[in-house]
């Protein structure tokens, strides 16, 4: 009888470990799939020399590529509700620094891509240990970045 029950231990000990590891695993690849997004993001704006005037949603040449780039990498994010009306398909885009010499406007961008720490079935799995709320675990992490200068002649 003792030896059942240490090797039941065993066994729950062995599977607390791979839980976190492929917990460890999943947010690795989000992290990884958000940074080759956000990389992918700013090379288009840099590459195409795009300055986006007001709020880059209604810019429709970026809303494509952002678009394009998300079905790339299988990418879907809802935008953080602290976002506001700047994010879109979980990307946000935001002007640093914009300044004007000799009629030659130079602009430079944030890119914000958001990944989700919702892991379902961790939530779930707490959700039956434990009498409180777990809502603290959901929402995103941001993944940023900021474009070279970007020249508006």
């Amino acid at each position: 009888m003792r030896e059942s029950i240490g090797g039941v231990f065993m066994i729950r000990v062995m599977l607390v470990f791979i839980f976190l590891y492929v917990c460890f695993i999943a947010i690795a690849l989000n992290l990884a799939k958000a940074f080759k997004m956000k990389n992918d993001i700013v090379d288009y704006l840099e590459k195409n020399q795009i300055a986006i005037s007001g709020n880059y949603a209604n810019d429709v040449r970026v809303q494509g590529a952002i678009s394009d780039i998300a079905s790339k990498y299988k990418y879907v994010v809802d935008c953080p509700k602290n976002s506001g009306s700047s994010c879109s398909n979980g990307v946000t885009i935001k002007e640093s620094d914009s300044y004007s010499i000799n009629g030659i406007t130079y602009h430079c961008y944030d890119v914000e891509v958001y990944i989700n720490r919702d892991l379902g079935f961790l939530k779930a799995l707490l959700s039956l240990t434990s009498s409180s709320s777990n809502d603290d675990m959901s929402g995103t992490w941001a993944v940023k970045g900021k474009t070279k200068v970007i020249v508006n002649g």
